[in-house]
């Protein structure tokens, strides 16, 4: 199969896509590459994925301590910290606060107070 530029570029792009939203998927949204890497021939990417990473250092960040290459989807991060988690997180704490599960019906509504400070931390 003859494989010109334009081809290789569209396959490249499929593949930043296909790991772009695989990353997106998980919880931490990093996966050590090793992990990826087991996926390759299931979903099609024929590139080196370490080498994909590193072609796009916008999108991804790859980190490497010692022998683990672990690679981070950039979008969800923001000053080293991951993004949603941290919102996630305050939202269960949040929760925790209002009583869920004491057993008396009105320890599961939120009152306003509670959904004003919710929407200060979200604004700062």
């Amino acid at each position: 199969m003859r494989r010109t530029k334009s081809r290789m570029m569209r396959m490249e792009k499929r593949e930043v896509g296909i790991v772009h939203e695989f990353l997106s998927l998980t919880l931490e949204k990093m996966v050590e590459v090793e992990k990826i890497s087991h996926f390759r021939k299931w979903v099609g990417i024929d590139l080196n994925v370490r080498d994909l990473f590193l072609d796009h250092p916008g999108m991804f960040y790859l980190s490497t301590k010692g022998k683990r290459h672990t690679v981070f989807l950039r979008e969800a991060y923001e000053r080293g910290c991951l993004i949603e988690a941290g919102r996630k997180l305050l939202d269960l704490a949040l929760l925790g606060c209002c009583g869920l599960g004491r057993g008396d019906d009105k320890s599961n509504s939120v009152d306003q107070s509670e959904e004003n400070e919710v929407e200060e931390m979200y604004n700062d």
